[in-house]
């Protein structure tokens, strides 16, 4: 009798520990240290997932893969919006944190110019026409080097 009290005690008492283990419910968070920039774009991400979370699934809304890492980095190439998905997984399940448009990358200028005359001998005036194109912002400014050993002539756009 004593033997059967104890084993009912025993189950008793591992039944009420297994009942009552709990784990912390999954909530996925992130953020990045830059939201928006010129192509390429590099952001790192900061992972604030809470909960226990063990594994990650990283969607970053460029069509160039997933991570699994914890906190990763991601290279923005094609200027758009995007859209940052991840998904935190624990022993309580999964949560997922969407974050519409958070990425916005923008197209870099690009330099250019014109010479007149493009031939000319040794003390002739030159005349540089900057012929660059914008990207998606304004060029409010112009830094011009020359390889003669004289400074650079910086200038204002207008």
């Amino acid at each position: 009798m004593k033997l059967l009290y104890t084993r009912t005690i025993l189950v008793l008492a591992l039944l009420f520990i297994c009942a009552n283990q709990s784990f912390a419910q999954v909530i996925a968070n992130f953020s990045a240290d830059v939201t928006s920039g010129c192509n390429p774009l590099l952001v790192n991400f900061t992972n604030s997932s809470t909960g226990g979370a063990t594994t990650f699934d990283w969607d970053f809304g460029d069509g160039t893969g997933h991570s699994t890492l914890t906190t990763p980095s991601h290279n923005y190439q094609t200027p758009g919006s995007y859209t940052v998905i991840l998904i935190a997984t624990g022993p309580s399940g999964s949560n997922t944190a969407t974050k519409t448009n958070y990425i916005t990358v923008f197209a870099s200028p690009s330099a250019s110019f014109t010479i007149v005359p493009d031939t000319a001998c040794s003390g002739t005036n030159l005349t540089f026409t900057s012929t660059s194109v914008p990207g998606d912002g304004a060029i409010n400014s112009y830094t011009w080097t020359f390889n003669d050993g004289n400074p650079p002539v910086n200038g204002n756009a207008t």
